[in-house]
């Protein structure tokens, strides 16, 4: 567990590298997010396995797939600050039971988790024109005054 942690640190630091800001972080973003809720998996005694490498799934814990989205505080268009998961694409089928959306801080620290259940996808807002790619997605806002559009899910889902 030790040497996750050592992981964890390392890509954080790769992140907030100088050297490499002009390198497109987010496959490394969404490892760490992979790693974290891992660990966090681990700590709760669950036994899970790493499947991972852009296959749709990327943990599996006693039977149950778990897809990882991992979101920074980011502007997207608005005047705050917002988080943002893609759950749906066009060009990708849904492979897990639930999709677990990290919400990282301004230091990489986690926020918040929200789990959304493959069966309530459907139920979530669809996206706007600056997502073509994206069918289905799940946003929060980190603070009032705003409302999430998906605020049904994140009392049901908020971890």
């Amino acid at each position: 567990m030790e040497r996750i942690k050592e992981t964890i640190d390392l890509l954080k630091k790769v992140i907030r590298d100088k050297c490499c800001k002009r390198m497109n972080k987010s496959v490394v973003k969404g490892y760490l997010g992979e790693l974290i809720v891992f660990q966090k998996l681990q700590n709760e005694r669950l036994e899970p396995k790493q499947i991972g490498n852009q296959s749709g799934v990327d943990i599996l814990v006693k039977g149950l797939t778990i897809d990882v989205k991992t979101s920074e505080l980011k502007g997207d268009g608005f005047e705050d600050q917002i988080w943002g998961w893609a759950l749906l694409r066009k060009d990708k089928e849904i492979k897990y039971d639930v999709a677990v959306c990290v919400a990282l801080d301004k230091d990489l620290n986690v926020d918040a988790y929200y789990c959304v259940s493959r069966s309530n996808v459907a139920d979530l807002e669809s996206s706007d024109k600056r997502y073509t790619n994206v069918l289905k997605r799940f946003h929060k806002f980190p603070h009032p005054p705003y409302e999430s559009s998906s605020k049904k899910f994140i009392e049901a889902y908020e971890r």
